[in-house]
């Protein structure tokens, strides 16, 4: 006869001394990866990626880079070696030099069409169409065909003019990241998401899980959409913060940039990109980073807040709408400041 007690005491004492391995890579797995797994050079493993492909490989990456480069990173995500707690910066400097060895140019993009001369430094789209304004910024370039994704980036005035966005970016697809815009796109005919954000100055904990949750339900909207080839204007009202939160981590996430990189090149765009410092928290905990993303410089050396408007008079808002913002800013930047 068994003793119970003693056996359970039997079983808890083999368990304390069971040492649960890693699992080992696959036998099979190309040098170039064990090479990724061991961190060495960026550019050594680029270079062993384009040494491990057979000819055929090697000729479908020439014909197709972009679309190498794609399945480059997926083979990284996929083998789960890849430093998203570090912010995916390894695995950005591996895919910049795979772009290298591939000869993948990263040339600033010009509109075909008469624009801003201070417009075609940042690929963006700024002109008067009629008597409204029409302003798009190209972040991330596509050519429309499964498993590669284009991305603009707008504010709600632009991305309300669906013609315009199909005439001139090739646009079929739209993410809205604003809640007070989901019934405002009515009577268009163009495909449009919605990732219902609030823009507001809070730091609570159920407002910030909110956000990094709705930010990575982006992120998943937008590789779904990455699997047709669709070309996306991502807007919210101002074209600022939570379409820029999601934007940027698009950047970070799926193409190897860093998120001092991403917010630097936004704010190249729009000075008052990520100006909602609780967003970008957000932001930085869903990429899993560990430097905070600073406030936008302002002229005499401080910083600048900014958020969405509660409404507008375009949408029927009260007409004391300016000063409920200017209190709302106001107090914004108060409770920053006692924090």
């Amino acid at each position: 006869m068994f003793d119970d007690d003693l056996l359970e005491a039997a079983f808890d004492a083999v368990d304390e001394e069971v040492e649960v391995l890693p699992s080992a890579p696959p036998a099979d797995e190309p040098t170039w990866l064990s090479f990724f797994r061991s961190r060495v050079s960026p550019e050594d493993v680029a270079s062993q990626w384009v040494l491990d492909m057979c000819p055929e490989e090697v000729e479908k990456a020439k014909q197709d880079p972009q679309a190498a480069r794609a399945r480059l990173r997926q083979r990284i995500v996929e083998a789960n070696c890849a430093d998203a707690a570090d912010g995916w910066s390894y695995t950005g400097a591996v895919l910049r030099a795979a772009d290298a060895a591939l000869g993948i140019v990263h040339q600033k993009a010009e509109p075909a069409f008469h624009a801003k001369p201070s417009s075609f430094a940042t690929g963006c789209i700024d002109m008067m169409l009629g008597e409204k304004p029409f302003r798009m910024k190209r972040i991330v370039e596509g050519d429309g065909s499964p498993g590669n994704l284009a991305i603009w980036w707008s504010d709600f005035e632009s991305a309300n003019q669906a013609e315009n966005l199909a005439k001139y970016c090739g646009v079929n697809c739209r993410l809205n990241c604003a809640a007070e815009l989901v019934d405002k796109f009515a009577g268009s005919t163009l495909v449009t998401r919605h990732m219902p954000m609030h823009d507001t100055f809070s730091d609570e904990d159920d407002v910030i899980a909110t956000w990094t949750d709705q930010l990575r339900g982006a992120l998943e909207a937008l590789r779904e959409l990455r699997k047709e080839g669709a070309v996306v204007n991502v807007n919210c009202r101002m074209g600022k913060n939570r379409s820029g939160a999601v934007v940027a981590a698009w950047l970070c996430t799926e193409c190897g940039w860093s998120l001092d990189q991403a917010v630097e090149h936004l704010r190249q765009m729009n000075p008052l990109a990520l100006a909602n410092p609780h967003l970008a928290e957000a932001l930085r905990m869903v990429l899993q980073a560990e430097n905070t993303i600073p406030l936008n410089r302002a002229p005499d050396g401080g910083g600048w807040i900014c958020l969405s408007p509660p409404g507008t008079p375009r949408d029927g808002a009260a007409a004391n709408t300016g000063s409920q913002f200017q209190d709302l800013a106001a107090e914004a930047a108060a409770k920053l400041s006692n924090d």
